[in-house]
């Protein structure tokens, strides 16, 4: 087969060589073909995105939106530190909140200018705002609703703070169900509302709520990528113009990258594929894997062409040497990311299939691209050295193969204790997330989520949906009792601020039935006397302010509205779980339903796909290792250097407190299709070598002058490349570039000592 195979090699080469008009134009062809792509490329960074259609939870959100309306929100925090309940900040509030139901998308605006307030007027049952725009707002009238408000049952730790300061407007926003909301339009008209409030009095504003986390994902992304990109370029631009000296080095891999790049993009737009924050990560990773194969091929090049070869020849044995373990490399980089098409998220799926499929682009674009123009366009090339001197292995490289196979044992004691280590701590690590961690505390979404956190009590919402199991079954007095009881044990836990629901405005409205009279508080024993006090009390109410974001239709399904301080996937799904179970202890049929729980559940499928996806693509790698090398031992070896630099990962990211989420769980997949390529550059290099009856020492030694310098290129560019991100403002884009630029270092550490250590065996 490895005849065969280099057999193969030397006729593609020589093909090349002799046609490079034709191989070119098979490079041209791809890529007009695959460019105009990038006009159906388009962007979403909505929630529907992370599912497939028929997804369970997504089919159970949906159900939700249909029943109760759309759980997202565009929340306005309002602060006065003199006070909410002056003149100035009540009119400013009443204005905020009338104007806010014109932003688009918006269906509903609940805030205290607009709260239903429900007391006695003699025998008069009354529901009006608790912040009326037809009376004048004397100071009579704002002590008297400041006092109403900062003792109702609801209010505190919803929409106003428990000190009175700040005020809080919830727009709710329409279904999403047929067409998607554009949360970038909602929030851009937000701000330009509240920026003529601004530095008006003493008032303070912030904007947060679903909406405003989604467009901040989305603003984030795209900031940092305006950042990063420029940066990454320059990063490489400046490495190569000191690697190769000439401006040849630096133009010719850029071109292929380029042109990768984009052909892959258009891909991306002929499959529909929608960019998101996770597949955001698509332009880097194609140039660190772009990047490294134009380098190997021109590293080569120039070395043969330094040391005498002519153009033709120096292409010809750079082909011969390159071919096979840069399409390997590219081969195993896309299997690795193929195996993320199992994923059950979308955008997992998307970013497996473009990586691979790019991977795949970039080598051929390589091939047919950058070999023609070495061949057509003359490329000056510093002063021939003599061939010997150029080619020889230098005395530095043979001391240190010698060192490595004297030390051999103290080698492999050393790593064993690391890895081991490293494992030990690894699995430790925690599959969580904090959507406001997400941001650095410069982001208004985490200064304006702080300030509602600090002073209101609570960070996110949530939704509990009670299902009766009748028609009207809603009515049912033992039924509220219960719900009652389980909405009482929900607000004793200190991580809830406030939880409301119907039950609310069933025990008020049989309050102010009653003289105001606080033992009245309560829910009545009769169907009846329950259905005709929700009557009385929504035929008060101005339109638009309906029950029925509350109540379904049919008044079979309530639900139960929490805020709460928990932010964690961990913490939040206990105390869902929680909340589920006592439902239950208390013969309810009760669920957690909306976005929030969306969200919190979609993490641990994403990690867990994650690393089934590693597994299969260490087994499918493994198995293309020991069919091209014709060795079992060659192909199991392949996996030590590459699974031991993840595993390092792990207990770095142990001891950096750095959770398991969604973008460091890609580090694991880009890492391994990415360090990959040394192992298997070492190991083509060093079978060829071995296949010529070189000693293994000798043959490690011409391995690693021949590759060692691409490698260390290659991974000095992606880890200054990858490092790039620790200087954006989206945490995930942070944590995910830190992580691959040490894991790729420790990478190329252990291919540069474990790998020869592992291989440096006795002769036979």
């Amino acid at each position: 087969m490895t005849k065969k195979t280099n057999s193969f090699v030397e006729n593609m080469a020589s093909f090349i060589v002799k046609n490079p008009i034709k191989v070119l134009s098979i490079g041209l062809i791809l890529i007009a073909l695959l460019v105009p792509g990038l006009t159906k490329l388009d962007k979403d960074f909505g929630y529907r995105i992370w599912f497939k259609a028929g997804d369970p939870d997504i089919v159970r959100f949906d159900a939700f939106e249909r029943r109760f309306g759309n759980d997202d929100n565009v929340v306005v925090v309002m602060r006065s530190p003199s006070g909410i309940f002056d003149k100035s900040s009540a009119s400013t509030l009443i204005e905020l909140s009338e104007r806010m139901w014109k932003i688009p998308d918006v269906i509903r605006v609940d805030s205290l200018s607009n709260y239903n307030w429900t007391h006695a007027e003699e025998d008069d049952l009354m529901v009006e705002p608790m912040l009326p725009d037809d009376l004048e707002l004397t100071p009579e009238l704002l002590k008297k609703r400041k006092e109403v408000s900062l003792n109702d049952e609801v209010l505190p730790g919803y929409l106003v703070s428990k000190d009175g300061t700040i005020a809080l407007i919830i727009a709710t926003l329409r279904p999403a169900l047929v067409k998607e909301v554009d949360y970038e339009i909602i929030i851009s008209k937000t701000r330009e509302l509240l920026e003529e409030y601004r530095g008006k009095e003493d008032h303070i504003f912030g904007i947060t709520g679903g909406a405003a986390v989604n467009d901040a994902f989305r603003e984030s992304t795209q900031k940092d990528m305006m950042l990063i990109l420029p940066m990454l370029m320059i990063v490489i631009t400046l490495i190569l113009l000191f690697i190769f000296r000439n401006l040849s080095g630096v133009i010719l891999p850029f071109m292929v990258i380029g042109l990768s790049l984009l052909a892959s993009l258009g891909f991306a737009g002929y499959m529909g594929v929608k960019l998101n924050n996770l597949t955001s990560f698509l332009p880097s990773i194609l140039i660190g894997i772009g990047i490294a194969d134009s380098i190997h091929i021109l590293v080569t090049w120039y070395r043969y062409r330094q040391s005498g070869e002519d153009r033709k020849s120096a292409v010809y044995i750079t082909l011969v040497k390159d071919i096979k373990p840069t399409f390997l490399t590219s081969l195993s980089t896309s299997i690795g990311f193929f195996s993320l098409i199992g994923s059950p998220v979308v955008p997992t799926i998307n970013l497996g299939l473009l990586a691979g499929v790019g991977s795949m682009i970039a080598w051929i674009l390589t091939m047919t691209i950058l070999p023609t123009i070495l061949l057509l366009v003359p490329i000056k090339v510093s002063e021939t050295k003599n061939k010997e001197d150029v080619l020889k292995v230098s005395d530095w490289i043979k001391s240190y193969v010698k060192f490595l196979k004297k030390s051999r044992s103290m080698v492999l004691v050393v790593f064993f204790v690391l890895i081991s280590t490293a494992a030990f701590y690894g699995l430790k690590n925690e599959v969580n997330s904090d959507t406001f961690e997400y941001f650095t505390d410069d982001v208004p979404l985490k200064i304006a989520n702080k300030m509602i956190e600090k002073y209101v009590g609570w960070a996110t919402t949530l939704d509990m949906v009670i299902d009766s199991g009748v028609k009207d079954g809603i009515k049912e007095p033992k039924f509220l009792k219960k719900v009652a009881q389980l909405q009482d044990w929900i607000e004793d836990k200190k991580y809830v601020s406030s939880a409301t629901s119907i039950v609310d405005i069933v025990k008020a409205t049989n309050r102010s039935l009653n003289g105001d009279k606080q033992e009245h508080y309560k829910i009545l024993d009769s169907k009846e006397a329950i259905a005709q006090e929700l009557f009385l009390y929504t035929m008060s109410l101005p339109q638009g302010m309906d029950l029925n974001n509350r109540m379904t239709l049919d008044q079979q399904m309530m639900r139960i509205t929490i805020t709460w301080s928990l932010k964690t996937d961990t913490e939040s799904l206990k105390a869902m779980k929680a909340f589920e179970n006592k439902a239950k202890e208390l013969g309810l049929n009760g669920y957690m339903a909306g976005k929030y729980r969306l969200w919190k559940s979609l993490g641990f499928s994403v990690v867990t796909t994650f690393f089934q996806s590693i597994l299969g693509a260490l087994i499918l790698v493994s198995i293309l290792m020991i069919l091209t090398f014709g060795s079992v031992k060659l192909g199991l070896l392949s996996l030590i250097p590459n699974l031991a630099p993840i595993i390092f990962g792990g207990g770095i990211m142990y001891f950096s407190g750095i959770f398991l989420d969604i973008g460091t769980a890609l580090v694991a997949s880009v890492c391994l299709g990415i360090a990959v390529d040394d192992t298997i550059h070492i190991l083509s290099g060093f079978d060829h070598y071995q296949k010529k009856g070189l000693s293994k020492e000798e043959s490690m030694g011409r391995v690693l002058s021949e590759t060692g310098g691409a490698l260390m290129i290659t991974t000095l560019i992606l880890v200054l490349g990858f490092g790039a991100y620790t200087f954006g403002s989206f945490v995930p884009n942070v944590h995910f570039g830190s992580m691959v630029a040490t894991i790729l270092s420790i990478a190329l550490i252990t291919d540069l000592t474990l790998l020869p250590a592992l291989l440096l065996t006795k002769e036979e």
